[in-house]
């Protein structure tokens, strides 16, 4: 696929958008690349789109995960000083070990469904299938609400989230979707889900980012464009990771199921 700046633009909105907001950003490029008919996409440009939207959860996100690097800080000072750690300190160091086994799963995932890729780019049904299995959990979220007991983030729950954060390779299941609806149907709170969802997606992104870069060979675009993709994908990224938050905060997070199940649907009758 020739990338000229109309399709770079398009490919930075539709990587900003589906990367936050719960619909599967790969599934909906593969049901992209087979209603237009175009090629693959170059294997670096796809790898470097994915740096906007980590900027994005940095800026979103950075005042709980500047704590976070100050109490870690304060604890390895804490091992040569021979001082205390506060309470404070030793939450934040139990939630940085959550997100650490949290994220152990789809590292896992990864290795083992790397190899499907190409699969579902000839499959495009089982894409559909899995939308409709997300929007699906997603509508759980509603249909449960209230019934499931409060509770905070601990390993046990990172855990669930993890495996859920797994599943998030396979196209058609949406990372963030799957991995607010676990934290959401474990009693945390909405505030808590996503400001956890997009923790732990911080490693998985960046680790995605260098495992992919060892197969992403050089690509014709010029400079300019590449430009402009990424710059797009970057603000269409930040607000729609705001827009989610804000949709997660007010209970209205089950309503991207309204949209996933039919266009899953769509998907298994015409493709």
């Amino acid at each position: 696929m020739k990338l000229d700046l109309i399709r770079t633009v398009i490919l930075g909105i539709l990587q900003g958008v589906t990367e936050f907001i719960p619909v599967s950003s790969s599934g909906h490029l593969l049901i992209m690349r087979n209603i237009m008919g175009v090629g693959e996409i170059p294997k670096l440009f796809d790898v470097l789109m994915h740096l906007p939207t980590l900027l994005a959860i940095l800026i979103v996100f950075r005042k709980i995960i500047i704590r976070l690097f100050l109490s870690l800080g304060s604890a390895i000072q804490s091992v040569f000083t021979k001082k205390k750690i506060d309470s404070a300190v030793h939450t934040d160091l139990r939630l940085i070990l959550t997100v650490i086994i949290a994220t152990i799963p789809i590292v896992l995932f990864g290795i083992l469904f790397d190899d499907l890729e190409s699969f579902f780019d000839h499959n495009t049904r089982y894409v559909g299938i899995l939308l409709i299995i997300t929007g699906i959990i997603l509508l759980c979220t509603k249909l449960f609400k209230g019934l499931v007991k409060r509770r905070p983030i601990g390993i046990g729950t990172g855990i669930i989230i993890g495996i859920a954060q797994g599943f998030g390779v396979l196209p058609g299941i949406s990372r963030s979707g799957i991995t607010i609806a676990a934290s959401l149907l474990s009693g945390i709170k909405q505030e808590d889900a996503s400001e956890f969802s997009f923790l732990i997606a911080v490693p998985a992104i960046i680790g995605a980012f260098f495992y992919k870069l060892k197969d992403a060979v050089a690509m014709e675009i010029a400079p300019f464009d590449l430009a402009a993709g990424l710059i797009v994908c970057f603000f269409v990224g930040l607000g729609s990771l705001l827009f989610l938050i804000r949709l997660v905060q007010t209970g209205k997070f089950y309503l991207f199921s309204v949209y996933l199940i039919p266009v899953g649907i769509l998907t298994l009758i015409f493709l």
